[in-house]
């Protein structure tokens, strides 16, 4: 905003000294006509630019020389194309003071103000070539400007070829008073800013005492109103009053100074305010009343409410001492509670605009009745430097709590919009000894339904850009437990990407990203298990205890929606996983299959639930499925083992945690042994099993009916096998007899 104001302003000084200079030729020459060509050629030898007057310049003499000017425009350098344009133009002179080389004009209107002002990427701008030179100042230095008011309407655009940055100044009208070195008024300033995602009105009113030599601006009865949308608020209203604005070289001066701010972010009300009864900075001395202010942000999820106190400045312009600035601030959202406190003694050079706050302390207290100790106290200690200058704030915090050490370092780079980075260590974190997973008796008994229709709200992730990193030596969340975690990460326009994420867990490794986006409310996962040892991480992500082994599982999945419940059935994606030395739990197929002999004349499928400690053993197990809906699809599942071979393809419904499962189970080869006992006589069979129901009540069909029919054919064609080769056997040894015979 600093920077759009100071173009306008320029803007406004190049337009002005344009028409001062040609009120003055004008004046010299008495003819118009004539100076219109004249100032038409000179323009374009001068500065090789086009400039275009319509209709005739017009003159006045008395009381003060004056020329009016109709539509106007200027070409960029070198170009027919439009730079900036009038629609009228008037400027008067007063006559007396020209002949002592000393300009005052009486007054200066511009209506209808059009122009395109361009940053270029070597940071020059397109109307430097308008400035005057060095030989043309040092001519012209003793002409000083005295002008009795301007007044201004139009538009300005503004557009930055280095950044990409474009916005629109329209609706612009300017009224000062006397314009001078040394000079005293009033000044009103109305516009509408416009960019990208910013919208605003702007309206300011205040008298003005400047003195340029003397490096003194002030201003007095200020009242500013800025309404509109910007940096993430909507429907803002910003008020800023003050008795007096005053600086002086190295001196401030600020007396009933009063900030008040409306506004939605992300759908909740905010609201601030602060004041600053008097702060004064000159000479060797500095002193200041106590600074107040409030904050609140709430909706009908949470409520936040925060005070600021700042005590009374003391000191001088390069030593400001302040003994105390204080934070205070309360959050609720649902059953929790979170209210802390930060003080610190303050220190600051107002020449070099640094100050900082080395001895930061205070406390955390975090409330909410899941945790087992219903209430957390966590102490804080840090510092914070800010360079008012460069507009950048930094520091570092740390606290501890049970057997938790935590230790961070953050910058923030940009205000408007926030960027920052951020240095986050932990040693040891066991979330589950603050907020324990929900018992799976629970959530069946309609726990899960409730937290399926939890809301999720990415959209906090548009409130800065985040570069940073964050290290944990152990985590346990969810009664999953992972250690040395790494995970550089990136916020960016509302998009959070994790990447690239690596730790260990369960006596493998992990590798992968995940990103989450506000754009569409949408979380992407993508991770290698390596060596990882499925049976414990399954039993404590799920509480589940059906599979085993090691190996590695690959996961690529995507979803997005408002609730948990619509994330799960947006799932998509693909996933896969290839184990050794594995089993299935629940059955024991060796033991089925033995029992074979007592179900054989039944020829009818048998139904068994899961039992836990049975299991059946394989060597290898692997497979891979295509996930769309929340439904994962899987036709390429392969088990073996020294005597069984098991191919298989289903369902795994995530919404519903049901699963639908269908299997052969083939008997490839017998042993003596516990597990390959009594099972001579099935080799060579194909046995179907199907697995059906809930995750937490599974049950195993076995197909007997169908093994039954299958073997007494395979049975029947081993004996007609045996009576042909008996047959062709009988046959050959007779013709074999006669040929020795002979």
């Amino acid at each position: 905003m600093k920077k759009a104001l100071k173009i306008v302003g320029g803007i406004a000084v190049v337009l002005v000294l344009l028409l001062v200079a040609a009120a003055a030729f004008v004046a010299y020459k008495f003819d118009p006509a004539w100076a219109k060509q004249e100032l038409t050629r000179v323009i374009k030898e001068q500065k090789q630019r086009t400039l275009v007057i319509e209709g005739d310049v017009g003159l006045s003499f008395f009381p003060s020389l004056g020329v009016r000017l109709g539509k106007t425009t200027l070409s960029e350098f070198q170009s027919e194309k439009q730079f900036a344009g009038i629609d009228n133009a008037k400027v008067s002179v007063r006559l007396i003071p020209l002949l002592s080389k000393k300009i005052e004009v009486d007054h200066v209107d511009l209506s209808g103000v059009r122009a395109v002002i361009i940053r270029r990427k070597d940071g020059s701008f397109n109307f430097d070539d308008l400035m005057s030179k060095k030989k043309e100042q040092e001519e012209s230095a003793t002409v000083k400007f005295d002008i009795a008011g301007i007044g201004l309407t139009g538009a300005i655009d503004y557009r930055d070829e280095g950044s990409g940055q474009a916005y629109r100044f329209d609706k612009l009208a300017i009224k000062t008073g006397r314009i001078a070195n040394v000079a005293k008024g009033a000044i009103k300033f109305s516009g509408h800013f416009a960019d990208k995602t910013n919208a605003l009105t702007l309206d300011l009113g205040a008298d003005y005492d400047i003195d340029v030599d003397a490096q003194c601006f002030a201003l007095s009865g200020l009242k500013g109103k800025v309404n509109g949308d910007a940096a993430g608020l909507k429907q803002m209203a910003f008020s800023l009053d003050a008795r007096t604005l005053a600086l002086q070289k190295n001196e401030l001066d600020i007396d009933g100074l009063k900030g008040e701010i409306k506004a939605l972010l992300g759908g909740e009300t905010m609201e601030a305010k602060i004041a600053a009864p008097r702060l004064a900075i000159t000479g060797e001395k500095a002193s200041g009343e106590a600074v107040n202010g409030e904050f609140s942000l709430g909706g009908k999820a949470r409520q936040i409410n925060g005070k600021l106190n700042i005590s009374a400045l003391q000191g001088s312009p390069e030593s400001i001492k302040i003994d105390k600035i204080a934070v205070q601030w309360d959050f609720r959202q649902g059953t929790t509670a979170v209210r802390g406190q930060l003080a610190s003694p303050a220190q600051g050079n107002f020449k070099t605009r640094i100050f900082n706050l080395a001895k930061l302390s205070g406390s955390v207290d975090i409330e909410n009745p899941a945790m087992p100790m219903k209430q957390l106290k966590l102490p804080v200690s840090g510092n914070v430097e800010a360079d008012l200058g460069k507009t950048t704030f930094g520091g570092a915090f740390s606290t501890r709590f049970d057997e938790t050490s935590l230790q961070s370092n953050w910058k923030i780079l940009h205000l408007a919009p926030l960027s920052a980075s951020l240095d986050l260590g932990i040693d040891r974190l066991n979330v589950d000894r603050y907020f324990p997973p929900v018992p799976a008796k629970t959530a069946a008994a309609g726990g899960s339904a409730a937290a399926g229709n939890v809301p999720v709200d990415l959209s906090i992730l548009r409130v800065a850009d985040v570069k940073g990193s964050v290290r944990i030596g152990f985590l346990q969340v969810r009664n999953i437990k992972i250690s040395n975690l790494k995970a550089p990460l990136q916020l960016a326009k509302g998009r959070l990407d994790v990447s690239p994420m690596s730790a260990e867990a369960y006596q493998g490794r992990i590798a992968g990203s995940v990103s989450a986006n506000a754009q569409g409310n949408r979380i992407a996962v993508k991770q290698a298990m390596s060596n990882v040892n499925i049976g414990p991480l399954l039993k404590d992500a799920a509480n589940k205890d059906i599979i085993e082994g090691r190996g590695a599982v690959h996961v690529d999945v995507n979803t997005g929606g408002a609730s948990v419940n619509a994330m799960k059935q947006a799932l998509g994606g693909t996933a896969s996983l290839q184990l050794r030395d594995g089993a299935i739990k629940g059955i024991n197929l060796a033991a089925s299959l033995r029992d074979f002999k007592s179900k054989f004349s039944s020829k009818q499928t048998t139904e068994q639930k899961a039992k836990q400690g049975e299991k059946t053993d394989f060597s290898e197990i692997s497979a891979s499925f295509k996930i769309a809906n929340g439904i994962a699809r899987n036709d390429d599942l392969a088990a073996k083992s020294p005597f069984l071979r098991l191919s298989g393809a289903g369902t795994i419904d995530l919404v519903r945690s049901q699963l639908d499962y269908k299997t052969k189970v083939s008997v490839v080869g017998t042993s003596k042994g516990q597990e390959g006992a009594g099972l001579d006589q099935l080799k060579g069979a194909t046995i179907p099993v199907q697995l059906v129901g809930p995750f937490d009540n599974l049950s195993y069909k076995i197909d007997f009916a169908s093994m039954a029919g299958e073997i007494l054919q395979s049975k029947a064609k081993e004996e007609v096998t045996k009576a042909l080769e008996k047959k062709a056997g009988d046959k050959l040894g007779d013709k074999l007899k006669g040929l020795f015979k002979k």
